[in-house]
């Protein structure tokens, strides 16, 4: 699960994993960078944050495109 929020043109992110190939700290920090921030966590729960929120759907179409979902 990944999720992105706004809150007034910040970007807060959340990844949660279950499944051991896929690793939330690993989405957190490859993905990030698409809203200007960092962050990261552990293989099963991560966190990070970004200053431009405008970049959130495009961030979300790469992860897509990335995870064929």
């Amino acid at each position: 699960t990944f999720l992105a929020g706004n809150n007034k043109g910040k970007v807060t992110l959340v990844a949660v994993s279950t499944v051991d190939s896929v690793k939330a700290g690993d989405l957190i920090k490859n993905y990030a960078s698409f809203v200007g921030g960092k962050g990261g966590g552990k293989p099963d729960f991560a966190q990070g944050g970004g200053k431009d929120a405008s970049k959130i759907d495009e961030m979300i179409k790469k992860i897509k495109a990335d995870c064929k979902i």
